[in-house]
């Protein structure tokens, strides 16, 4: 189980994928805004691929979050320089 999101506390990044396997994911043709986020909810790790401008906006909407679960949940770490695709061309229409 993930984390589950209120939208005003998502308000400054956007959940890319949640509960990905880090070894496996591929970051061929994605934005290159994308950071890795590994944490601890409830004893198992996982990890979540997030879009922001700044990192330091997912590790608050993180940390506040995992805090409130009271468990020892925790952010364990935050990697970005993932994906090839320059964030504004990526899905962007193509004119017929």
């Amino acid at each position: 189980m993930t984390v589950n999101w209120d939208s005003e506390k998502q308000a400054r990044f956007i959940i890319f994928e949640q509960g990905i396997d880090r070894d496996s994911f591929s970051d061929r043709s994605k934005p290159n805004d994308i950071h890795l986020v590994d944490y601890v909810l409830n004893g198992r790790e996982y990890c979540d691929a997030v879009r922001s401008y700044k990192m330091v906006d997912i590790f608050d909407g993180y940390h506040d979050k995992l805090k409130a679960e009271n468990d020892g949940s925790r952010v364990l770490r935050i990697t970005s320089g993932h994906g090839d695709t320059n964030p504004k061309l990526y899905n962007v229409k193509k004119k017929e």
